[in-house]
């Protein structure tokens, strides 16, 4: 399932205890998640509020038993009483409602597409923070914590500094608002608030593609309080909790879902990519799913690199460029990073075997090693793809080609809203060399741009040229309809 947001769940010690005593052999064909303790109730919206949401794998010990139909996905599932937010595999949210659920149910829990992300996968490629908006993710705290708020505070606050220490993210924290954090002020970006009574969890979170009025962190103080009393968590931290939350909004997963793992009772789906390789010692390993870490949930060094690469410092973009992008002897110089770090990034996460193939050329040999080996780890610069997937400079050239000459994404180009999809870095780099030099009279006449979108594009490329796609839709009247004008010019609508 998909990497949790948001939350430590004080439950999972034992139920870990009850799988390990339902994969005996007199158990092995017992179906997933029979309990006779486990208890169902509810909500007036017909939403279901489990006491647990923690789903126990049963049958044999070396497969996965998890719920073959949607009812029994559903005994897992704890459905906050507004309705907004349903919690899964300890603190994983999802929103929308029964539809919400559905659909979770189908891609996550039925049917995993196996493509590996270590960040949560949103409609528009890795769900992360992108431009300027990594720069605020403010927040206020609910002066409704009453006593506890101090204690609140300093928690959130100080996670939120080791998150800013070691990624370029900023998250400022405007007190001001404390008097009125909640989810109608527009202030902030989320509020922080207490749980209701009933949520079986420390804490929980949100991802970056959540909309604006399912974006708030909730805290259960009180199971925060009891579980300090554990002797299974004397280590536990509250900031160590923030810690791990704060990395759900950043849009971070579990790490103990990854296969390396080994746990199959803490396994959660295949759909992820790792950003390093596996850590056992990361703030987003449950402790009790066999982590290295304790329940002071501290950032490890995988954690640093991870974040550093999913949120690296202003001046590397993805989509950047260089004037100087090829050698004299013909092939991709190394010290454009911009470029490096497309190449690198788009053979780790969107090299397909068909494209790699079929539409560059390149051996099936060299396209199953780029298969095997970003596995592992996202590759880091030219050297690396060298030494991990054997490509040579003539090959790492192909690749440019396509990025930035002549490639296409075939079949995933536009989504069905319309937008062209960020994740074609061939179409969107083209589209990016259109905005900046094509002229005020072609982008307005030829291309059929609102002039007001024009007016933007030609102003903002004076200062310096838009080299991100990120940079480009946040331009005012550059959306959709922009985008898909631009992308009819280039392709003639095919």
């Amino acid at each position: 399932m998909i990497d949790d947001m948001m939350i430590l769940h004080r439950k999972i010690p034992l139920i870990i205890l009850a799988i390990l005593t339902l994969l005996t052999p007199a158990c092995s064909d017992d179906a997933a998640g029979e309990d006779d303790d486990h208890q169902m109730q509810w909500t007036d919206d017909g939403l279901p509020q489990s006491d647990t949401t923690v789903m126990a794998p049963g049958g044999k010990a070396d497969s996965l038993g998890y719920p073959t139909t949607f009812e029994q996905f559903l005994e897992y599932v704890y459905c906050e009483s507004d309705g907004r937010i349903c919690v899964v595999d300890g603190d994983t949210p999802i929103a929308g409602g029964m539809a919400g659920l559905q659909e979770f149910y189908a891609r996550h829990v039925a049917h995993s597409t196996g493509q590996p992300l270590s960040v949560n996968l949103g409609s528009r490629g890795d769900d992360l923070w992108y431009g300027d908006q990594r720069h605020d993710l403010s927040f206020c705290i609910s002066d409704d914590f009453g006593e506890h708020k101090e204690w609140v505070v300093e928690a959130t606050v100080g996670a939120a500094e080791d998150w800013e220490a070691i990624a370029d993210v900023t998250f400022p924290y405007l007190d001001d608002q404390d008097h009125r954090c909640n989810l109608d002020n527009q202030q902030v970006l989320f509020p922080v608030l207490p749980s209701e009574d009933s949520a079986p969890y420390l804490a929980r979170a949100f991802f970056p593609d959540f909309e604006e009025q399912e974006r708030d962190v909730r805290i259960n103080v009180a199971e925060i309080l009891d579980a300090k009393d554990d002797p299974q968590m004397e280590e536990l931290s509250f900031r160590g909790i923030m810690r791990h939350e704060l990395g759900h909004v950043l849009g971070f997963r579990h790490e103990h879902t990854r296969s390396e793992a080994g746990n199959y009772w803490c396994f959660e789906d295949n759909d992820y990519r790792p950003g390093t390789t596996y850590d056992a010692r990361s703030v987003m390993h449950y402790p009790q799913c066999d982590g290295e870490n304790d329940w002071r949930l501290e950032l490890s060094e995988f954690d640093m690199l991870g974040a550093q690469y999913f949120y690296p410092p202003e001046g590397v973009e993805t989509l950047g460029r260089c004037d100087e992008e090829i050698d004299g002897g013909g092939y991709v110089d190394e010290d454009c990073q911009p470029v490096v770090r497309q190449i690198t990034e788009w053979l780790s996460q969107y090299g397909e075997e068909m494209i790699l193939e079929d539409w560059m050329g390149l051996s099936e040999e060299l396209s199953l090693a780029v298969q095997d080996a970003r596995l592992d780890r996202p590759f880091e610069d030219l050297e690396d793809l060298r030494d991990r997937a054997g490509f040579t400079n003539d090959d790492i050239r192909l690749v440019y080609d396509y990025l930035f000459d002549w490639g296409r994404c075939p079949g995933a180009e536009i989504d069905d809203e319309g937008w062209v999809k960020p994740t074609c870095y061939p179409v969107v780099n083209a589209i990016l060399e259109l905005a900046n030099n094509a002229s005020f009279v072609v982008l307005d006449q030829d291309v059929g741009i609102d002039v007001r979108g024009v007016e933007n594009i030609v102003a903002a490329r004076e200062r310096r040229p838009i080299d991100t796609y990120d940079a480009l839709i946040s331009l005012g009247y550059v959306k959709s309809t922009a985008l898909h004008a631009m992308y009819d010019y280039l392709y003639d609508g095919q």
